[in-house]
């Protein structure tokens, strides 16, 4: 059976650990594997719910897992974290469906119309 991702999700919302935040990726069958951490600009991890630099490499992380690169350019991360990354409730586990990921790297790597 092949393995679907079907969301990004935290282990526990970023006020009970920050710093310390273990992002995953969850696969259709259940299983997870941490999201890899693309470091930038928070070498202390990820973060969400502000327009910082946790946030920023969380985005990033997400955006160079989707498009399977290192390095993705910083106005697609930039724009991925606003939509998805800043607004998430700090209080809460950061959770994404990858409905919602693709769609917003989709719109982001085609840029402004």
């Amino acid at each position: 059976m092949r393995r679907i991702p079907v969301k990004i999700r935290s282990e526990g919302a970023f006020r009970e650990s920050p710093g310390r935040a273990v992002v995953v990726i969850e696969y259709s069958d259940g299983t997870t594997e941490p999201l890899p951490h693309l470091v930038k600009h928070s070498p202390d991890g990820f973060a969400w719910g502000y327009g910082g630099s946790g946030p920023s490499d969380l985005a990033r992380s997400i955006v160079g897992w989707v498009l399977s690169t290192k390095d993705p350019h910083p106005r697609v991360y930039q724009a991925v974290k606003a939509e998805l990354v800043a607004g998430a409730d700090q209080n809460k586990p950061f959770l994404v469906g990858m409905v919602a990921v693709r769609t917003a790297v989709d719109r982001a790597t085609r840029g402004p119309a």
